[in-house]
């Protein structure tokens, strides 16, 4: 029933865990999905997967994306509606291949043995995030962006040029609220407004967010990992937001560079712009490979948790906390 569209694909195991309310009349499907396939040389995880509609689940393969038909996986009429009545269901089905819909070809080849860093911005999309596009376009590297929910649809067509350059387009919350001020319920509006706002502009997103300031408690990590994203935090903030000096911006980055950082800053400022178009071919020179938080997280065979609050390629914080 799967048509072998992906010609490196040769077995995947599907997973689909999902919980069932029922009411009088309706039901509500959870669907978590996870996805490994087993290429010619490499594992291949999926970074994202996404219940848009009852009828599909798209699954986002690094670069590529899938569609997997719900009908084909499993049958509705499993469950059993009886008002009032809590399911749970597990299935595991044989997914020899899925149906591709992108070219996957987009994978960048990267150097593992050559140093990677992360650049990502914050706060956008703005009038400055096109230039800072265009900077890293012109020396071949990639970085993340964690945008501000409200700010999306007014800068759809930024994010658009972003995902179809290949960045990375991530969550900031939706106003630059401070989530350890919130209540569970409106952290949880925060997350999940702001990455439905991203995936109705570019399809599926990765399931990670930057929470505004750093700033987390244990409702937050709570909420996180009961929603399944991650957090990211950063190793190396050269504080670009209060010295709105690019030299000081680039002096302080090439001064604590290293493989597997995650740096701060944000777009914008103009002065960050400035400051990158000196960063970015220094690194460049200096052998740093420039990707996104995915790659740089693929890369060291990391497959970030729910919950988990990162702050560079091997550093987690999610041990601060005691999520069961």
């Amino acid at each position: 029933m799967w048509k072998r569209l992906i010609p490196l694909v040769a077995f995947g195991t599907f997973l689909v865990a999902y919980n069932a309310t029922l009411a009088a009349d309706s039901y509500e499907l959870v669907v978590e999905v996870s996805v490994q396939l087993l290429e010619a040389k490499e594992a291949a995880r999926a970074q994202h997967v996404s219940m848009l509609n009852e009828q599909e689940i798209h699954v986002n393969l690094r670069n590529s994306k899938h569609v997997v038909k719900i009908d084909d996986v499993l049958a509705v009429d499993q469950i059993e509606e009886t008002p009032g009545i809590e399911a749970d269901h597990e299935v595991m089905e044989d997914l020899p291949f899925i149906e591709d819909e992108a070219d996957t070809t987009a994978v960048r080849p990267l150097d593992p043995s050559r140093p990677m860093i992360a650049l990502t911005f914050d706060d956008g999309p703005g009038i400055h995030t096109d230039q800072i596009r265009e900077v890293f376009e012109r020396h071949d590297g990639l970085a993340t962006f964690f945008v501000i929910g409200r700010l999306v649809e007014s800068g759809r067509d930024v994010m658009e040029r972003l995902s179809d350059s290949g960045f990375e387009i991530v969550g900031h919350s939706w106003d630059h609220s401070d989530l350890s001020w919130l209540s569970a319920s409106q952290i949880e509006d925060q997350l999940v407004s702001t990455h439905a706002a991203i995936e109705a502009v570019i399809g599926p997103a990765p399931m990670m967010y930057r929470p505004p300031f750093g700033a987390i408690n244990q409702t937050v990590v709570d909420v996180s990992r009961d929603l399944g994203f991650s957090l990211i935090h950063w190793s190396i903030d050269p504080e670009d937001w209060r010295t709105r000096n690019a030299y000081s911006t680039y002096q302080h980055i090439m001064n604590t560079a290293y493989d597997g950082a995650i740096v701060v800053l944000h777009d914008i400022h103009f002065e960050t712009v400035q400051a990158m178009e000196l960063v970015v071919p220094a690194l460049v020179e200096r052998g740093f490979q420039l990707v996104t938080v995915s790659e740089l997280f693929y890369h060291a065979n990391l497959t970030p948790a729910p919950g988990g609050v990162y702050l560079n390629q091997t550093d987690v914080h999610y041990h601060l906390f005691s999520p069961n």
